[in-house]
């Protein structure tokens, strides 16, 4: 049951990653020419999700192991 609502979490916490990435990314005609600033706000605010996503799988595929439910 927790590794369930630990991948569920997982699942929405990746598609919240394409969503940022597809739309920001999709209001720019050039990507290649935008500028530093642009991608470090990308960065600020992808690489945090991708941290907890990462946990979040590794939370659920330990959870049976660690004995919880």
């Amino acid at each position: 049951m927790t590794s369930t609502i630990l991948l569920t979490a997982a699942i929405m916490t990746f598609g919240a990653i394409m969503w940022i990435m597809l739309t920001e990314i999709g209001k720019r005609t050039d990507i290649m020419r935008a500028p530093p600033s642009f991608h470090a706000r990308q960065a600020k605010l992808i690489l945090p999700l991708a941290a907890l996503f990462v946990v979040l799988v590794l939370l659920a595929s330990q959870a049976k192991s660690w004995g919880w439910p």
